[in-house]
């Protein structure tokens, strides 16, 4: 059984292997980066980040449409997700500090109608 599973495991390092040397050989750098970006995005559903790292060139992937497609929209949703979260800690504690103001206020008043002041 081990022995089953040590050599799907070679032969699938071997077709990546094989895989990124037909990718190397590839003219059109555009298109190279391109189907670089996803073989190794479909490479990481199998196999670990180093051994990817191994076959693939990171600059490719970075160059690549694909990846900068997955970057834009990552840094869009963090945006969003950061604007929301701002908003609400925004809002709280501009509510928690009127609220507050408006107490203090509110006991001035009271205070100062206790000593016979109009308010």
């Amino acid at each position: 059984m081990f022995d089953i599973v040590l050599m799907q495991s070679l032969m699938g390092e071997t077709l990546l292997s094989q895989v990124a040397a037909r990718i190397d050989m590839i003219e059109d750098r555009q298109q190279q980066r391109n189907l670089s970006a996803c073989v190794q995005l479909l490479a990481g559903v199998k196999f670990d980040e180093q051994l990817i790292q191994a076959y693939f060139r990171e600059d490719m992937m970075q160059e690549s449409v694909v990846y900068q497609r997955i970057i834009r929209q990552g840094l869009e949703q963090g945006l969003e997700q950061g604007l929301e979260q701002g908003l609400k800690q925004g809002l709280k504690q501009g509510l928690e500090q009127g609220l507050g103001q408006g107490l203090e206020q509110g006991k001035r008043s009271d205070a100062a109608r206790s000593w016979g002041f109009p308010p």
